[in-house]
């Protein structure tokens, strides 16, 4: 077996225990969670592949991608939680193998192959794999893009070996028409998943690569790559982005083949958008377009607002752990391209990568962590090629950062075990035990440590990798369900879904997507106490959902008359959650109130009701 299958078997090994393990044993998170997979049960249940629509209404946040794939996986799995997250499952093993080739292609198998590790075991990253929502089809898609591209810009010499980055010159200018081809039907995936930035933002990491590269490329003909000339530090720098004059970036749109760009992705994308646009009169692709997309960039929309430095932030949490070695890496990464400059391009490509995703979203006024995953396989590619040197005792940098990022790593895992255990204790009683998961991390980082003091580099990295996985899958597939077991939605509106007939179901002061999903139906919202009172009084047999503070505002008559079927505390919030109806006995005996009930009495109170009798 060659190595590249000895790594991407490893690999999936890893994903696949990472993505998979227990991922349907928890509920449905509040809010997104169960708005896209209760909008892909509609779409199928009313055999409409093409209107996205949710509690009966139409959903224009996103484009109907994820629906399709979560409607594929219904077919086969059933319209439960691991149906609805399984697509997000496969395609973050397939982003993981992506990576890899990336790594490979770019600076040899042993850096893909640490660069697959590195993103199959950010926690952000795991977290997206393991949610139904469609970021994990568009960093598949806008990744795939670009592996597209890397495979025609960067031959490689051998089956083992690092691309060569000599030779014809004219060959390094662009890939083949074909390369392109696929890349921007890839693209067209990607604008099914998310909207333009799936052709937009890929579009130009190619276009200002090509510009850097036309430059270097003429610098090296003209025999002139040298390091900027000394100077005022505004003179440095105009040299070293000389490559983003007009001229040369005009050249660069032209050589990444736009006309070709519109047609294919016009071709893949269009017919559905078209066809959304038709059957709705317009409403979804204005309202897509213009609130969900340029909306959003222009204000910050459901209070997701933060400062230029929101996504670093987002970055240091997200990536975390592999966070800890930016600084090593990023010294370890120019070491290279120093020693190596056959590899200043891979570097070079990856950093525009990076850079362009970076500064758009940072632009934007909505800002939202999982905006920048598709950052992560670039990073995890610049991160892989570090470490790579690094575990071959070959970093040539000072030793105080590889053992601060160990240091920090024991001093994170400390935290999580004395924060964790008390937040679980104070909000999850009985569930302490999840902050012991702290112990996994510092103990890698005292692990590594103690490696890397002894020269051992590639132990202390293994060291690393190891408690990274073990923590996030453990967490992933243990902490996560019994977090969730404290849900109220699957066990209060659950039982709803096995009666004969459909109950008539309304909501009043809420309605939280994952009771629209539990529930199985579409809920109605009442707006006004007028309306509460007339539907009580109209429908007897009718359930009322809402909480125990807005039941107070009721009339003292209409309170008298009804009564709690069910019931189920808030999770994470005051309060409890309601569900009320006249005639108990009948309700009982119709509704199985005594079944709901003792499925209720299964669900343990939380912090915020416990406290209380503390």
């Amino acid at each position: 077996m060659s190595n590249s299958l000895r790594h991407q078997a490893l690999l999936c090994a890893v994903a696949g225990c990472l993505f998979f393990w227990n991922l349907g044993k928890a509920g449905l998170w509040d809010r997104d969670e169960p708005r896209n997979a209760r909008c892909a049960v509609e779409m199928k249940k009313n055999g409409d592949w093409i209107v996205p629509t949710f509690n009966g209404e139409l959903r224009p946040h996103k484009p109907v991608l994820l629906y399709w794939v979560m409607m594929a996986a219904y077919s086969v799995f059933g319209e439960n939680e691991f149906g609805a997250r399984f697509g997000s499952a496969l395609l973050g093993l397939g982003i993981t193998l992506l990576t890899y080739h990336v790594g490979r292609r770019l600076f040899g198998a042993g850096a893909g192959l640490w660069a697959g590790l590195v993103i199959a075991t950010s926690l952000n990253f795991v977290v997206i794999a393991r949610a139904a929502t469609p970021d994990a089809c568009l960093i598949f898609f806008a990744t795939a893009a670009l592996s597209v591209f890397v495979l025609g810009m960067f031959p490689k010499t051998g089956p083992e070996e690092a691309p060569s980055h000599q030779g014809n010159p004219d060959r390094l200018l662009a890939p083949s028409f074909w390369h392109f081809a696929v890349s921007y039907a890839l693209m067209g995936m990607a604008v099914l998943a998310k909207g333009p930035v799936g052709v937009l933002l890929p579009t130009t990491v190619i276009v200002l690569y090509l510009a850097w590269n036309r430059a270097n490329l003429s610098k090296a003909l003209m025999n002139n790559a040298k390091t900027p000339s000394a100077g005022s530090w505004w003179e440095r720098a105009k040299q070293e982005f000389a490559w983003l004059a007009p001229a040369n970036l005009v050249h660069s749109v032209w050589a990444a083949r736009p006309l070709t760009a519109l047609v294919i992705v016009g071709c893949v994308a269009l017919p559905w958008y078209l066809s959304v646009a038709w059957k709705t009169d317009g409403a979804f692709v204005s309202r897509f377009l213009g609130e969900h997309n340029l909306g959003r960039f222009l204000q910050p929309m459901e209070g997701h607002r933060g400062p230029v430095v929101y996504y670093l932030v987002a970055l240091l949490i997200g990536f975390f752990p592999w966070s800890n070695f930016l600084v090593p890496a990023g010294k370890a990464v120019r070491e290279q391209s120093r020693e190596n400059p056959a590899s200043r391009a891979g570097v070079a490509f990856l950093c525009i990568w990076a850079a362009v995703y970076l500064v758009f979203f940072s632009l934007a006024q909505t800002k939202l962590p999982n905006y920048i995953l598709p950052v992560y396989p670039a990073l995890a590619v610049l991160l892989g090629l570090a470490l790579h040197r690094f575990s071959s005792d070959a970093s040539g940098l000072s030793h105080k950062w590889w053992m601060a990022s160990f240091v920090l790593l024991g001093i994170q895992g400390a935290l999580i075990l004395v924060g964790g255990t008390i937040a679980a204790y104070w909000f999850l009683p009985r569930e302490f035990a999840i902050g012991l998961l702290g112990m996994i991390p510092l103990a890698g980082g005292a692990l590594g440590a103690w490696y890397f003091y002894r020269h051992k580099t590639a132990h202390a990295a293994g060291a690393f990798a190891l408690s990274a996985g073990l923590f996030l899958a453990l967490g992933a597939g243990w902490g996560a369900p019994r977090i969730a077991q404290y849900q109220s939605s699957p066990k209060l509106l659950g039982w709803l879904r096995e009666q004969p007939d459909e109950i008539e179901l309304v909501s009043w002061g809420l309605v939280e997507p994952s009771y629209v999903y539990y529930a199985g139906q579409t809920i109605p919202r009442l707006e006004t106490l007028e309306e509460v009172d007339q539907f009580l009084l109209d429908t007897p047999h009718g359930l009322l959902l809402t909480t125990d503070h807005e039941l107070e505002k009721l009339s003292s008559p209409l309170k008298a008359s009804i009564t709690v079927v069910a019931k189920a505390p808030r999770f994470l919030k005051e309060g409890q959650v309601l569900i009320v109806g006249h005639h108990r006995q009948a309700l009982a005996q119709r509704l199985a109130g005594e079944r709901a009930t003792e499925r209720m009495s299964q669900i343990p109170a939380t912090g915020f009701s416990a406290s209380r009798h503390r």
